[in-house]
């Protein structure tokens, strides 16, 4: 990753190093022939804030960051970009940078969600799955898809299992439930109407609940008996849900391989049998 595109992945820096990068952006020819003093009095900032900038897009200090980002203006300049060029280089730019904020927060969400897990929460979850006689997943959205991968994983062990995507269907899913039966309920806020509805149901059902959700104060807490808990870093609108996704993914995961663990063999066994052989699959696509 080049110099400027480094200065423009702002997602590691503190607020003072991000003026710091912004200015130098702004005014990079001007940059390579200022002392760190200069640029520090120029953002109203410290020379030692410059230089920890400088340290973190380098690995060697304010010397050798200036060279590379001489270097890097005059590779621009002697290409002599088309308009056609720059439009190109500027959306690769942009998709870098997309590439190492969405690194940078799925990242920090797994590094932080693996704080958040209580190893005897998960010891006593893996139990109540155990011994139920079914386990119902609910879930709305991005919660549903991972409770979907979740639904699969339990199917192959041979775990009894039922996912439904339609409120309609999870609401009369609910209403079928009892007390041998465990839920599964996974909501990012913990605030989703339909899905306080349907933890209501369940708690009047006598269904033991499983709550896997990024808030720690939810309303959906209140109708929990198991609170298993994600960290993500989206704003309210979580467009593409990202990295609530993840995070909730890799919850699910440790659950599984607990699960897996817990017998072994047995479960093993059961992956294997469910593998389908490759000329069953050719018939199949060919009928």
């Amino acid at each position: 990753m080049g110099i400027i595109s480094k200065l423009r992945d702002t997602g590691k820096l503190s607020s003072s190093e991000q003026d710091i990068a912004r200015y130098i952006l702004e005014n990079a020819p001007k940059v390579i022939r200022m002392s760190i003093r200069d640029i520090a009095k120029a953002t109203y900032t410290s020379p030692t804030t410059v230089l920890r900038l400088c340290s973190k897009i380098t690995d060697e200090g304010f010397a050798e960051f200036r060279v590379l980002l001489a270097a890097e203006i005059n590779s621009y300049s002697n290409r002599k970009l088309t308009l056609e060029d720059e439009k190109l280089a500027e959306h690769m730019r942009e998709t870098e940078h997309i590439i190492a904020s969405i690194e940078t927060n799925v990242v920090e969400s797994l590094r932080l969600t693996s704080k958040l897990i209580s190893q005897e929460e998960l010891v006593r979850v893996v139990q109540i799955i155990k011994q139920s006689s079914k386990i119902d997943i609910y879930g709305r959205g991005a919660s549903n898809s991972v409770g979907e991968d979740f639904h699969y994983k339990l199917f192959r062990l041979g775990f009894n299992v039922e996912i439904y995507r339609g409120v309609d269907l999870q609401y009369m899913q609910a209403q079928n439930s009892d007390a041998t039966h465990c839920a599964l309920v996974i909501s990012s806020t913990g605030e989703t109407p339909e899905i306080l509805k349907i933890a209501e149901i369940l708690n009047a059902k006598g269904t033991p609940v499983i709550t896997l959700t990024g808030s720690q104060d939810s309303e959906l807490l209140k109708h929990s008996d198991y609170p298993l808990y994600f960290k993500c870093f989206e704003s309210n609108l979580r467009v593409g849900a990202i990295t609530s996704r993840s995070a909730m993914q890799y919850v699910l995961d440790i659950l599984y391989f607990l699960i897996l663990n817990s017998d072994y063999e047995k479960y093993s066994e059961r992956v294997l049998s469910t593998y389908v052989p490759g000329d069953l699959i050719s018939k199949k696509n060919s009928v």
